[in-house]
C-alpha cells in the first residue's frame, strides 16, 4: 500500500504555483487590450513593454505594485512620453491621434499611481469618479482625524469585562 504523505506536499506545491501565476497577473502595468484610453498600436510598443518588463518580477524584486508603477513611470525608456506624444512609440503608433491618446494614458496612469479603473472617457463618468474619489479622501481624512483626536487606551488598560470575570475565579 502506498503512503499518502507525498500528497500534502504535492498540493502545497500546486497551491504555490497557482499563487505565482496569480501574482504575475497582478503585476501587469501596461493594458493587455486596447480601449478608448489606450490605443491598439501601443500594445506592440517595445518601449512600453520593455519598461514594464524591467520594473516587475522576475526582473525586479517583488516589492509591491506602487514600486512597480513608480519604476515604470520613471523609466528612462519612457522619458520622452512625459513631455511629448512623439518619439516613444512612433514606429508602431503612426497616427498622431493614437500617440496623443497614449501620452494621455501614460500621464493619467502615472498621476493616479497606476490606478486607472475606468475606460470610459465621458464627462459624467469622470465627474462621478472624481466626486467618489473626493468623498473617499474626505472620509479617510475624517477617519484619520477621529483616530488622532481619540487616543488609544494605555497598554495596561484592563477591560471592565475582564476585571469582573477575574472576581469569580478561585484565588487558589
Amino acid at each position: 500500500m502506498r503512503s499518502l504523505r507525498p500528497l500534502p506536499l504535492a498540493l502545497l506545491a500546486l497551491f504555490g504555483l497557482l499563487c505565482l501565476v496569480h501574482a504575475d497577473d497582478a503585476t501587469t502595468l501596461v493594458p493587455t487590450a486596447a480601449s478608448d484610453i489606450f490605443p491598439q498600436c501601443a500594445l506592440s510598443c517595445s518601449a512600453l513593454n520593455s519598461a514594464q518588463s524591467l520594473c516587475i518580477p522576475p526582473t525586479a524584486p517583488a516589492t509591491g505594485r506602487s514600486t512597480y508603477v513608480t519604476c515604470f513611470c520613471q523609466s528612462n525608456l519612457l522619458t520622452q512620453l512625459k513631455t511629448s506624444a512623439d518619439g516613444t512609440c512612433d514606429d508602431v503608433c503612426t497616427s498622431a491621434s493614437d500617440r496623443s491618446t497614449l501620452q494621455k494614458w501614460f500621464s493619467d496612469f502615472c498621476s493616479s499611481g497606476g490606478d486607472l479603473k475606468s475606460t470610459d472617457t465621458s464627462t459624467d463618468t469622470n465627474n462621478n469618479n472624481a466626486n467618489s474619489n473626493t468623498n473617499d479622501a474626505a472620509s479617510s481624512t475624517a477617519t484619520a482625524k477621529a483616530h488622532k483626536d481619540s487616543p488609544a487606551p494605555p497598554s495596561w488598560y484592563i477591560s471592565p469585562f475582564i476585571s469582573s470575570y477575574n472576581q469569580y475565579q478561585d484565588p487558589c
